[in-house]
């Protein structure tokens, strides 16, 4: 195996999510009326199935194995984003008006996960065999390199921004993009530029959508009245926002991250996980590990 280390530590991390999934999902179980080993029992195939292929794909040729599976979730995760608007209800969910789910055997699978992973492969791919050389070379010409990969990346902002209406996953993949451009060898100044120009295509994204500037509102309702602190109070009156809407999610993850200290309350005793704060066990796991964990369990 190519890195025996690497595979027993992701192992182990394996099996963590699903003893952390056990313990976090105990009201989800309730309210839903399912056997208390539900989520943990999904959690749990799905996590030998990965340790498997994981094992699988290290006995062979990664350049063989690797490549046509890369692309395959690349290319075919996008068709199958491009295709969810027009696919019936009983096959795709609707979330706020966006199709983001797709229905298989019980389960449902998010296209843009798998096209993430595609994307970093692709652009390992790509990068080791054109962005080895940079001597000598201009910002301008950087940018000539970097053309190709722009129109890739404006083609997923579009599917997932503006057809499955998810600005966060674009945030992912421009980072992402970003940061593998500038470990494959681009100058900062290049980067700094694709940093600056991506912000300003964010802050477009957040400005042109009510719901989005809500969201930014409620985030720093919650910042607003330790940072204002700093500012005269006539600074302070001008950047402050009304709080009448408390951000439920928010706030109660920031409770239980609180709450969890510096080392836990432990597992098992977390106590906004019993209907403070749902999906506690999926989307906000990171509040649930920290409250029965603490800050060390976070580490």
């Amino acid at each position: 195996m190519a890195d025996r280390r690497l595979f027993a530590l992701v192992s182990i991390l394996i099996g963590i999510s699903i003893v952390l999934i056990y313990s976090l999902s105990v009201y989800t179980t309730i309210l839903f009326g399912v056997n208390e080993f539900h989520f943990a029992v999904r959690q749990t195939i799905f996590g030998f199935l990965s340790i498997f292929v994981i094992w699988l794909l290290a006995q062979g040729d990664p350049d063989k194995l690797l490549t046509p599976i890369g692309f395959t979730l690349f290319i075919g995760s996008a068709i199958l984003m491009v295709a969810m608007p027009f696919l019936p209800e009983f096959l795709v969910s609707a979330v706020g008006g966006a199709k983001r789910w797709i229905k298989v055997f019980g389960f449902s699978l998010a296209p843009v996960e798998f096209f993430k992973v595609g994307f970093v492969y692709f652009l390992a791919w790509s990068f080791s065999r054109k962005l080895g050389h940079h001597g000598g070379m201009g910002v301008k010409e950087e940018f000539i390199r970097f053309v190709p990969y722009g129109f890739i990346f404006v083609g997923a902002m579009f599917i997932i921004a503006i057809v499955q209406n998810d600005l966060g996953q674009v945030v992912v993949l421009g980072l992402t993009l970003l940061f593998m451009l500038m470990f494959a060898g681009s100058s900062f100044r290049f980067f700094l530029t694709l940093l600056i120009g991506a912000l300003i295509f964010f802050l477009f994204f957040i400005f042109t959508a009510e719901h989005r500037i809500l969201r930014i509102k409620s985030w720093w309702a919650l910042a607003q009245n330790s940072v204002l602190e700093i500012f005269p109070e006539s600074v302070a009156a001008q950047l402050r926002v009304p709080t009448e809407v408390e951000p439920y999610q928010i706030g109660h993850s920031l409770n239980a991250i609180h709450n969890g200290g510096f080392f836990g309350v432990g597992m098992s005793n977390g106590t906004f996980k019993l209907g403070f704060l749902s999906e506690v066990h999926t989307d906000f796991i990171l509040a649930g590990l920290a409250e029965e964990f603490g800050f060390v369990g976070v580490l």
